[in-house]
């Protein structure tokens, strides 16, 4: 019968400083928090039809993410986000707090404030045209309501000359503008 050697653990200072670090660790450590999605669909208070193209946004974080082509959105949130906030064009920006729900759906009532009219260039916007030194192109809010694409976003492909619109392969996520062969927004 073989005999066997062991050695015991307080004669293995390594092994034994290891192991007490290993479980201060494991009782020390924080537990990592977890994000929460936050799903639910925005509606125009006006005609309550869903909202293509919504941003939703964890207020005071860049997380974010826009409604599909029925107003549905899904969110994933840091735990201390508290408030999202709700936006589209000529509707009424709305905060509203989180709490412990996990759906949350909106209805935005109508901005009844009149757009000025706003050019948007690679360098940022200008809000009078006469101060830009370029050449430049419109495209009016009637062709675009005209178009048959569901996404205002989509329906400027096509209308302006050397712009393309990339749709994103992920859903939810943002298209990309090339214009003229470089990224621009």
């Amino acid at each position: 019968m073989k005999k066997r050697f062991t050695i015991p653990l307080f004669e293995r200072p390594a092994l034994l400083i290891f192991i007490c670090c290993l479980a201060l660790a494991s009782v020390s450590l924080p537990t990592v928090a977890q994000t929460r999605v936050i799903t639910g669909t925005i509606k125009s208070q006006e005609d309550n039809q869903s909202v293509a193209g919504a941003n939703v946004l964890a207020k005071g974080t860049a997380t974010g993410t826009i409604t599909d082509v029925e107003g549905h959105y899904s969110l994933s949130v840091p735990p201390e986000t508290e408030i999202l906030v709700f936006s589209f064009i000529g509707l009424l920006t709305q905060e509203v707090e989180i709490g412990e729900r996990s759906i949350i759906d909106i209805s935005l009532p109508v901005d009844s404030k009149q757009l000025a009219e706003v050019v948007v260039t690679a360098l940022g916007f200008e809000r009078d045209k006469k101060s830009l030194g370029f050449a430049t192109q419109a495209v009016s809010g009637d062709v675009l309501q005209k178009a048959p694409s569901a996404s205002i976003v989509n329906s400027l492909s096509g209308r302006v000359v050397g712009m393309q619109v990339i749709s994103s392969s992920v859903p939810g996520g943002s298209p990309e503008f090339v214009l003229r062969g470089f990224s621009s927004v």
